[in-house]
């Protein structure tokens, strides 16, 4: 049994972010800095937030499979993991860029999911991790995380995994 962590990074800003919106490319809820913007941005940063669903769903995948799988937006020790999966966004890319150099760093296996990842892997493979191109819940999808796979991920994933949408495992919610 592997131990997975799903880290899902975002840059420290006073407004809303959701990698989940637009395509899976992200966006961010700034209003602006008027007394009632500045009331808006405070009440939606706090009362509308949902990880990105296909991340959900790779955690069902990985935990389906007998391994230990967590979530996060914030992690201090990084020992314990086996791996690390980043979800990717256009609105949070400069700072999935900056965690993924410095997990790199510590000898973390890195693989970066989702859609803007999947259609710009460059600077992430540049920063040091694997990317899934394609849909990561299919990819992950009675995959064997063992040390043989650890050991030998591409650095670009091409996902040729295609299955009927009834066989997946159950969201990781």
């Amino acid at each position: 049994m592997k131990k997975i962590l799903v880290l899902d990074v975002y840059p420290n800003v006073n407004y809303r972010i959701s990698k989940d919106q637009n395509g899976g490319y992200g966006t961010a809820n700034d209003y602006g800095d008027s007394l009632l913007s500045k009331f808006i941005k405070f009440f939606v940063k706090y009362s509308v937030d949902f990880p990105p669903l296909y991340c959900v769903q790779v955690c069902g995948e990985i935990f389906n499979m007998n391994n230990h799988i967590e979530y996060k937006r914030e992690e201090n020790n990084y020992n314990p993991y086996d791996l690390i999966i980043v979800p990717s966004s256009i609105v949070c890319h400069e700072t999935e860029i900056k965690k993924i150099k410095y997990l790199v760093k510590l000898k973390k296996k890195v693989i970066v999911i989702g859609p803007f990842a999947s259609s710009n892997p460059e600077n992430y493979i540049e920063a040091g991790a694997s990317v899934v191109k394609g849909e990561p819940e299919m990819f992950f999808h009675k995959l064997n995380i063992d040390d043989d796979f650890l050991n030998n991920i591409p650095k670009l994933i091409e996902n040729t995994k295609s299955y009927n949408l009834d066989e997946l495992s159950y969201p990781g919610w």
